[in-house]
């Protein structure tokens, strides 16, 4: 699903953090491109202070995944440390994924 080089870019920017133990929460925030088709309106619904959520694929669910496994052994032992859990795609004019992840 994902190409092989993108899973060890992000392990390997991971790998610099030292490894959570015991009960995690993790929230991820998608900033997602935005369609030429649509650019013009969106752009201005953001510059006026709207967030303009992204509701088509990928899904978060699948976004989350990737990271999740990409984490795995590196961040944390094993993604089922995650306790707290939250996640969300929206469009942006400077696409990215922020993760953040910390001991309960």
């Amino acid at each position: 699903m994902y190409a092989a080089g993108m899973v060890a870019k992000v392990r390997m920017r991971a790998a610099r953090l030292k490894p959570l133990s015991g009960p995690i929460r993790a929230q991820f925030q998608f900033l997602m491109p935005i369609p030429k088709y649509r650019k013009t309106e969106i752009v201005e619904r953001l510059l006026s202070g709207d967030i303009v959520w992204h509701f088509v694929k990928p899904d978060t669910s699948n976004l989350i995944k990737f990271y999740e496994d990409a984490f795995n052994e590196i961040v944390f032992g094993d993604d089922c440390q995650i306790a707290d859990l939250s996640g969300w795609k929206q469009y942006d004019v400077i696409p990215e994924t922020i993760v953040t992840v910390g001991e309960l």
